[in-house]
């Protein structure tokens, strides 16, 4: 779950967020450049970013020349596709919900994107455990889930090292939802000692220009919590 990456997803902020760019005017251009952009964060001041381009229905590499992080400069590589340039940067920044992204494209203006991110501080069971036959609640402190574009994503993992995802997907009316027992019945679950953390991820389509479309996803991962399984 650690690299866990939903590239082909929708894009926006772990939490409510209120992304925006900033619209290059551009005239001739005869390609339609697509950017995707990424951020996963968590409780530390580390945070790893990525951004994905290339021209969409063309095998000719974009000329980007470079794209920076909050000012730090990106690493640049192709894929192995040969026609996608990814730029990348896994830095510590001074803590901030809000991350800047620009990419410079030759002979052209650059590019903006600021991706907002709605952390987790902290979340909890509230039946102190994770009952097979009961289900659980999940509470969290941080804002409810508030579009759907926004999903909640459990990881469990348990003592012999089996782990999977349970998904909420869609608006929350709270901070926190219920997990039914058949969700976790389905998985066979060891009784005993497990993990549990939580990732919140959104995704979002910026408006289209004629020169450029422009996608966004951001991950938030908690701590894990330690935790007994029981029937």
């Amino acid at each position: 779950m650690k690299n866990i990456f939903l590239f082909g997803l929708i894009l926006s902020v772990f939490a409510s967020c209120n992304n925006k760019t900033d619209e290059v005017i551009v005239e001739n251009y005869d390609k339609t450049l697509s950017l995707n952009y990424y951020i996963r964060a968590d409780k530390s001041n580390f945070v790893t970013g990525e951004v994905y381009a290339f021209n969409e229905g063309d095998t000719v590499l974009p000329n980007i020349e470079s794209a920076t992080l909050q000012g730090a400069e990106m690493l640049k590589s192709r894929l192995s596709n040969d026609n996608i340039i990814r730029m990348r940067i896994d830095k510590e920044f001074p803590k901030t919900n809000s991350y800047d992204f620009v990419v410079n494209h030759a002979r052209y203006q650059p590019i903006k994107a600021t991706l907002e991110i709605s952390p987790i501080k902290n979340f909890n069971i509230k039946e102190g455990v994770l009952s097979i036959s009961n289900g659980f609640s999940v509470n969290w402190d941080g804002p409810r889930i508030g579009s759907q574009n926004e999903t909640m994503i459990i990881v469990i993992t348990d003592s012999k090292g089996q782990s999977a995802s349970l998904n909420r997907i869609g608006e929350t009316a709270t901070s926190g939802f219920s997990v039914a027992p058949i969700q976790l019945q389905y998985y066979n679950f060891a009784k005993g000692k497990a993990t549990i953390s939580l990732v919140r991820k959104a995704v979002v389509d910026y408006p289209s220009t004629s020169y450029y479309k422009q996608k966004a996803e951001i991950e938030y991962y908690t701590d894990e919590l330690t935790i007994d399984i029981v029937e």
